[in-house]
């Protein structure tokens, strides 16, 4: 008889002590301490410097981030019941805030669409399929210095099919300085490889070769 308030009393002791185990092997939250250059740390509305103060944050305090913009420069917490934005760049000891979920604006946002610089000084002949054929499949042409979105590539990466100005058509980047186009990993592929309707090798440089471009 005497064992049962024992073992009641053990039991209540592993009832208190394991929750504090299971808490204790949790990842930490994320954290940052404010760390400003001036007296204190603005709390903004928005991952801006030019969005309203919510409220001013102590330097050394400890804030719990609860999301982060893409690069982490603007990590969002809450403070006294609000929920706003501190600098990243003026906070330090932080800890996980990489592994905050990314709910700035800019997390949302389109990614970027790849262009195409024409770059040619006479421009540069829009083609209806990635070849050189003289002016058969000639479109238009397009000036220099414009850019267009590309919409898919050659697999060989030699052509690029854009949009210029309403007109889809090819452009050739095989020619050095003749068009530059950007982050074409991204982009589809589309149809074979573009080629030549005469060898090129020896002609790269000639004036023959360019004006076909």
């Amino acid at each position: 008889m005497k064992r049962l308030p024992l073992l009641l009393l053990l039991s209540a002791l592993i009832i208190c002590v394991l929750p504090a185990v299971a808490q204790s092997s949790m990842t930490p939250l994320a954290q940052a301490t404010a760390f400003p250059r001036g007296p204190y740390l603005n709390l903004r509305a928005a991952p801006t410097t030019d969005s309203p103060s919510l409220t001013r944050i102590a330097p050394g305090t400890v804030l719990s981030i609860i999301g982060r913009d893409s690069n982490a420069f603007w990590l969002q917490t809450e403070y006294l019941g609000r929920v706003g934005w501190v600098a990243g760049w003026l906070t330090t000891g932080q800890v996980g805030v990489i592994n905050v979920p990314c709910t700035a604006p800019d997390c949302f946002a389109p990614p970027s669409v790849p262009t195409v610089t024409v770059q040619y000084a006479l421009g540069q002949k829009l083609r209806s399929l990635p070849y050189l054929f003289g002016s058969d499949g000639w479109i238009a042409t397009v000036p220099r210095g414009a850019a267009y979105p590309i919409l898919a590539r050659t697999a060989d990466s030699a052509w690029v099919k854009v949009n210029a100005g309403g007109y889809i058509g090819w452009l050739s980047l095989v020619c050095t300085g003749c068009a530059t186009a950007v982050d074409l990993h991204l982009v589809p592929v589309e149809g074979q490889v573009g080629t030549f309707a005469v060898p090129f090798t020896g002609l790269e440089k000639s004036s023959e070769a360019v004006s076909q471009l």
